[in-house]
């Protein structure tokens, strides 16, 4: 990939430890999308209808052979990490206002949705627009991480979200 210049700086980041594998086999129940299939017609006429049926159904895959290296998603993990280690009373500043502004761009915290069963979530997440600079201010420790963050989100926008897009597109006929 000419265009992905991510070059991860985090080091100034505590080192991201993946968790342990879990002991259920969820293989199965993710779908994985090859995207070295993508650079063939017949690859792309292969992964087409599978990007299609997934979305149809369960709305979640796994996209391998994306162009990131396992270093520079090591790198993002622990980015990703300043916002829940680094960060603390500060996240209520740039909560999302998920009533009013549907983009779910900010911070939400955990146990603010249902599911079906009353049972409170347990998904904390903090969201940034694809273009990550200009729309909002961010944390202060993750101020830092800015460029690397749009460059991983433009890759993601460009490189995997267009072709998932295109996938679908090409199924509707």
């Amino acid at each position: 990939m000419d265009r992905l210049k991510l070059v991860c700086h985090s080091r100034r980041c505590p080192r991201w430890v993946a968790p342990a594998p879990t002991k259920e086999d969820r293989q199965k129940q993710l779908s994985i999308i090859d995207f070295v299939k993508a650079s063939t017609p017949e690859g792309r006429a292969e992964l087409a209808p599978r990007v299609r049926d997934v979305m149809r159904t369960v709305w979640f895959m796994c996209v391998v052979n994306h162009g990131l290296t396992q270093s520079q998603t090591e790198c993002m993990f622990e980015i990703g990490d300043v916002v829940f280690k680094q960060v603390s009373e500060e996240k209520l500043q740039y909560a999302s206002k998920l009533e009013e502004d549907p983009t779910r761009i900010g911070h939400k915290p955990r146990q603010v949705s249902m599911t079906d069963n009353r049972v409170r979530d347990q998904h904390e997440q903090y969201a940034v627009h694809r273009a990550v600079f200009g729309r909002k201010k961010h944390p202060k420790a993750l101020e830092p991480f800015l460029p690397e963050l749009r460059t991983f989100a433009e890759h993601n926008h460009h490189e995997v979200l267009h072709h998932i897009l295109r996938y679908i597109l090409e199924t509707r006929h």
